[in-house]
């Protein structure tokens, strides 16, 4: 809904992806296949939040009664869905080559996270702009990335966000990204496999992740 231009999405603004690949290639870059996997904007949260642990409390009570009642946490569905249909009908169907990844933002940018961390040799690079990592505990994303193994190949994490994200004038993204960050640091995820870029004005919005989308793509293609 948000990627290519249709008028019918959820803000009106968007990632411009065709515009940036356009980019890429008129540079001497290679071509690049965008996916964008359609999502039921009612339960998109649902869809796109992985069960990892004990969820935000505070958070929680914050939510309308009705999207608590609803939330399923079909993430990990949504994961297997993606490494398990998406990427083999693109590469049967396709000339591509074995560089891959997956962005989203937002609860998609959480997703995007999630899915890199469940299969990080499926993926080269992970695009994860103003992720809501502030609905589960700090707890719970420690136990859930303890558990991982970043001994090996592992995606290049692309950590997005902007000072201007925030909710009754607090700034509730930064420290969460950057907190994540650190954990996977401190965890033994290499930190020249992270980058994390902060916008001081930007907003939680398409017309900002549609300005760090091209730079995402070239540091995911190590252009």
């Amino acid at each position: 809904q948000n990627l290519f231009g249709n008028v019918e999405n959820m803000s009106g603004a968007f990632w411009k992806c065709q515009e940036s690949v356009a980019s890429l290639t008129e540079n001497g870059g290679d071509g690049v296949i965008i996916v964008g996997i359609d999502n039921d904007s009612m339960d998109r949260y649902s869809e796109l939040t992985t069960d990892i642990g004990e969820f935000n409390r505070q958070l929680y009570e914050l939510l309308p009664a009705d999207e608590r009642d609803n939330m399923q946490f079909m993430g990990e569905a949504f994961s297997d869905f993606v490494v398990n249909d998406v990427i083999p009908y693109i590469e049967s169907n396709y000339n591509v080559n074995s560089v891959r990844g997956i962005a989203g933002a937002s609860c998609g940018g959480q997703e995007a996270f999630c899915t890199g961390m469940k299969y990080p040799e499926t993926f080269s690079y992970v695009g994860a702009f103003s992720s809501t990592f502030e609905y589960f505990e700090e707890e719970a994303w420690d136990e859930y990335l303890s558990e991982k193994d970043f001994s090996g190949n592992v995606p290049r994490i692309y950590f997005y966000t902007g000072l201007n994200e925030v909710e009754e004038d607090e700034v509730w993204m930064y420290p969460l990204i950057t907190g994540m960050e650190s954990r996977l640091a401190g965890l033994g995820y290499p930190t020249d496999k992270m980058v994390n870029i902060t916008d001081e004005d930007a907003r939680h919005h398409e017309d900002f992740w549609s300005l760090y989308f091209p730079e995402m793509l070239c540091r995911g293609l190590e252009l």
